[in-house]
């Protein structure tokens, strides 16, 4: 089953005076997995989160504050349309 998996992407920033600011976006990609059980095994995987293209996030001006990157799913939509998944404080509505 393919399913759509929506990813946040935040780039942290970390100034001078060590105040930090954060940059988000979204991206969705496809997977392919037998069971939403074994997507869940795919989305631990380390390579699967490094494939993630986390440019949205990176504000190129501020890229030597860059402090982290972080990438998390939070919300997750089976090939017929129905969300299987919804991170409890994802609460942009669709």
């Amino acid at each position: 089953m393919i399913y759509t998996v929506t990813f946040e992407i935040t780039g942290c920033y970390e100034d001078s005076n060590g105040d930090y600011t954060y940059k988000k976006s979204l991206q969705e990609v496809d997977f392919e997995a037998k069971s939403l059980n074994k997507l869940f095994e795919l989305l631990d995987k380390q390579e699967t989160i490094d494939s993630v293209d986390d440019s949205g996030a990176i504000d190129a001006s501020k890229f030597d504050d860059l402090f982290e990157t972080i990438i998390e799913y939070v919300l997750i939509v089976d090939s017929k349309g129905k969300e299987v998944y919804r991170d409890k404080s994802y609460n942009v509505k669709e």
